[in-house]
């Protein structure tokens, strides 16, 4: 996840999906896992084609600032916990280790959110995927009766969603999985393993 793309259509069917599943569950609690990468630099406004000097940080932090999550599960009676320290690949195993220490520390069932740049890794994991075993990791150290979501960006390969579910449901010992989605952004899907 990138800040720049905080608020864009897809966050308005994350969101959706989480509250709706939280809904349905009767869970309270999102352990909102962003793997939050570099975003580009921050641009400058120009006025007739000359430098016109930059846009205000109070601008950017308005309309690019992922912890207003927070505000939003307030507003839905929804407690949010955000992990939004940077994701890397060249550290990825110290950052899922403080994610699977992060959710061994939760008082009961929750729902674990996993929002990689495009989702759960194709063939070999790029810092914009999650790894299957990392997958596998946060599935064993959650609580029972909680909730695994995977954000999935659509790959140009046909019968997607079937492919990435199963592979979802082999690290998540076999459970079923659900598929949230909206016409609001076809592109992506939320698949969800429920801990039994």
């Amino acid at each position: 996840m990138k800040q720049r793309w905080y608020g864009d259509k897809r966050d308005i069917v994350k969101w959706g999906t989480l509250a709706a599943l939280c809904e349905r569950s009767s869970i309270r609690r999102v352990l909102y896992v962003a793997m939050l990468t570099e975003d580009q630099p921050k641009t400058h406004l120009t006025h007739n084609g000359e430098p016109a000097g930059a846009i205000p940080e109070e601008v950017w932090s308005h309309f690019r600032d992922i912890s207003q999550v927070k505000l939003l599960g307030e507003s839905l009676g929804i407690q949010v916990e955000l992990i939004s320290h940077p994701f890397q690949h060249k550290s990825r195993n110290m950052y899922f280790q403080r994610v699977v220490s992060t959710i061994r520390g939760q008082p009961g069932p929750l729902i674990a959110f996993l929002d990689p740049d495009t989702g759960i890794e194709p063939n070999k994991a790029t810092v914009k995927h999650v790894k299957c075993q990392e997958v596998a990791a946060i599935w064993q150290a959650l609580p029972r009766l909680s909730h695994l979501v995977v954000y999935q960006h659509r790959p140009r390969e046909a019968d997607w969603q079937d492919a990435y579910r199963a592979k979802l449901s082999k690290q998540c010992g076999t459970a079923d999985v659900d598929t949230f989605e909206s016409q609001i952004a076809s592109d992506v899907a939320f698949f969800v393993a429920k801990k039994i």
